[in-house]
């Protein structure tokens, strides 16, 4: 079924016998300077969810949160879970107040929230027209042989994890015995100046590259500490990055081809 997550009836009805809620949804992006759409419908439809799970007796939550938006400028690399929570922009402040409600339902209802803090995602499927995710963009980009639009200088370097690898780890979260709060990412960390000589090698064609200023609240360096991640639950990322950008953009191409 389709709702709105402000809606109070589709929301039941969507958790209603349900063994576990995964909740990925999402609607803004870090960019946005919009912040009452953000908490109108982002926080508030979060604490719906939770309030339609709890009067529906669900016991497990699966919250996808943010691994680069919440912690801020990072005092230590890799970030590890304890890192105080920073956020700079709108929507790193929603998702640590969801986050936050979600503890505050588990402390006070028994929910076993696990609550995933994710680098980017990236990998087939993802949507080249949307304006989040600098791989989608960039391969959108080099299918339609336009430049490339850099924000800043293409030096900021952040974590990325391939939509595989993070699914895996969210289908092993069933199996959590308590709440807990887990980064997901690959441990490493690519700037995007290196993302853009990576789709030049596999595409065989030139970067166009047109730098411009910098989004204010964008944080420059971020690199997760997956540790707790791979002792609870002996969970590695399997998929290189180059591996995984070869695939997206293998997949993005013949997409193209059979729309054309």
């Amino acid at each position: 079924m389709q709702g709105c997550i402000t809606d109070r009836a589709a929301v039941a009805a969507a958790v209603k016998g349900a063994d576990v809620v995964y909740n990925l949804v999402n609607g803004g992006v870090p960019a946005s300077a919009d912040c009452i759409q953000q908490i109108q419908f982002d926080l508030v439809g979060n604490v719906n969810i939770l309030e339609c799970m709890r009067e529906a007796g669900v016991k497990r939550l699966i919250y996808v949160s943010s691994g680069g938006a919440v912690y801020g400028d990072p005092d230590v690399l890799p970030i590890p879970e304890s890192h105080p929570i920073r956020p700079k922009s709108s929507y790193g402040v929603v998702k640590a107040s969801a986050e936050m409600y979600c503890r505050l339902h588990s402390e006070q209802g028994g929910l076993i929230t696990s609550i995933v803090r994710p680098s980017n995602a990236y990998g087939p499927g993802q949507n080249l027209d949307k304006p989040q995710g600098v791989i989608a963009h960039f391969i959108k980009r080099f299918l339609k042989g336009e430049s490339l639009q850099v924000w800043g200088d293409g030096n900021a370097v952040k974590d990325y994890i391939y939509v595989a690898d993070l699914v895996e780890f969210l289908v092993k979260l069933t199996e959590a015995e308590r709440s807990e709060t887990y980064n997901v990412g690959s441990g490493s960390a690519v700037s995007v100046n290196e993302i853009l000589g990576i789709l030049a090698k596999i595409t065989g064609l030139p970067a166009k590259v047109e730098y411009q200023p910098g989004v204010p609240g964008d944080v420059q360096r971020y690199v997760l500490d997956i540790s707790k991640a791979e002792e609870d639950f002996d969970w590695v990322p399997r998929v290189s990055f180059e591996d995984g950008v070869r695939f997206q953009y293998q997949c993005a191409l013949e997409d193209a081809k059979s729309a054309s």
